[in-house]
């Protein structure tokens, strides 16, 4: 397989995983020496109407990336009929790790964890925005959080 380079900058290295949707790709950002890595979500679409609707929806969530539960939009763009969303990558584990059936989990604990999932959630429901699925394995904890 060839690498893949998306505006000339972003360099697909891996898919992560696939949708009905889209496929999500580990790629890095080859505009820096260091070449971090970040998250490209490509999404096929057939009606510009889709398209029109999915730059909406990632200039909401540009404007929710100063927020700090949410990942960074870095670039969005599209490129025959696929539309391209590319954002920071969280260094952490989804929360579905540390959730378990059987698991008796502290009061502290949860007490803590609804404080920082709502907390992400009213700043997205404050710019018009509904999650949709949110899922434990949908939730990073960032690896400096705990």
């Amino acid at each position: 397989m060839s690498t893949q380079i998306l505006e000339d900058r972003f360099e697909l290295e891996k898919p992560l995983s696939h949708t009905d949707f889209g496929t999500v790709y580990l790629a890095c950002d080859r505009r820096y020496q260091h070449r971090p890595q970040c998250l490209v979500t490509a999404i096929s679409y057939h009606q510009r109407q889709i398209r029109h609707h999915l730059e909406r929806e990632v200039q909401v969530l540009e404007q929710l990336g100063h927020h700090p539960q949410v990942p960074t939009v870095l670039a969005y763009f599209h490129s025959d009929n696929t539309f391209y969303w590319v954002q920071e990558k969280i260094i952490g584990h989804p929360l579905s790790q540390e959730i378990t059936r059987g698991k008796a989990l502290s009061e502290g604990y949860v007490t803590k964890l609804l404080q920082d999932v709502l907390t992400g959630l009213i700043a997205i429901h404050a710019q018009g925005v509904v999650h949709q699925n949110l899922q434990p394995q949908h939730l990073l904890r960032q690896a400096a959080s705990g």
